[in-house]
């Protein structure tokens, strides 16, 4: 799978992913710049974390669920580069739609 810069991800959102599909796995690298974690909704003892992830083309959202933040909790810090792979739900009205996190490794 090719890794994509995160303006390359907002022309796939915008062009070529509106075709017929409604989600799309991606892999795309970079830096976390900020994360914001709450509890869910419906129980307090689970969590949601909301990443950015920057490179030099710009800035992308992603959204990691308890059991990601969990497995790569010590990976989804702030200056962390890192690889993240994971799905990207198009909705014809919020082009934007964040990374929905299934997948993070390191970046060497």
């Amino acid at each position: 799978m090719k890794l994509l810069k995160c303006n390359q991800v907002k022309e796939l959102s915008n062009n070529e992913l509106l075709k017929d599909k409604s989600r799309t796995e991606i892999s795309i690298c970079g830096t976390i710049t900020s994360t914001i974690q709450i509890p869910t909704k419906s129980n307090p003892y689970k969590f949601i974390r909301f990443i950015t992830l920057e490179d030099e083309t710009g800035t992308i959202d992603c959204v990691c669920f308890d059991r990601e933040i969990k497995k790569f909790d010590k990976l989804l810090q702030i200056n962390n580069q890192v690889i993240i792979t994971g799905e990207k739900f198009i909705d014809r009205e919020e082009p934007q739609t964040p990374i929905i996190m299934q997948n993070v490794k390191l970046a060497k």
